[in-house]
């Protein structure tokens, strides 16, 4: 799915909806959808399985989001000076865990929304996750599901657990 793109020429950018080729007696034109990107939450998606974030991201990209993805603790942890709007973290990292992103995350953005996700259910680690103001969500996680859960916290409806 196009959803835009842009052109540079001489340090000036222009945005685009639509692509015309014209070529030897054939013209081919290209009509997208514009999704408005630049005002697309910034996800910051940490996942320490190379495939299951490259998956995760392409799925959130499709679905208009700016994301970042990051495989481990201190990728994540650069990438937080970025300002996301929402984390959403693996617990598992290594020698770290996500619950300590979300600690350094909100140092750096008291309004940082969080969804920590885990493939270990464990009723501590949810409370643990609760106390840091983080919704918790077990895997496999639908898609369907995460999708509705991070346009509900974007704009309020939903569990934001900002704290």
């Amino acid at each position: 799915l196009l959803v835009g793109f842009q052109t540079s020429t001489r340090g000036k950018t222009a945005d685009h909806d639509r692509i015309c080729i014209d070529g030897r007696g054939t013209a081919i034109a290209v009509f997208a959808n514009r999704v408005e990107m630049a005002s697309a939450a910034r996800i910051l998606l940490v996942e320490d399985d190379r495939d299951s974030l490259d998956a995760w991201t392409e799925a959130l990209r499709h679905a208009g989001y700016w994301v970042t993805g990051a495989t481990s603790f201190d990728d994540a942890r650069r990438a937080l000076h970025a300002t996301p709007d929402l984390l959403i973290t693996d617990v598992r990292l290594g020698a770290y865990n996500g619950l300590q992103l979300v600690i350094r995350g909100r140092a750096l953005n008291p309004h940082l929304m969080v969804i920590v996700m885990t493939g270990y259910p464990d009723a501590s680690l949810r409370q643990e996750a609760e106390r840091f103001g983080a919704v918790h969500l077990e895997k496999p996680v639908d898609l369907t599901r995460l999708l509705r859960l991070i346009e509900a916290m974007l704009h309020g409806t939903g569990p934001t657990m900002r704290r």
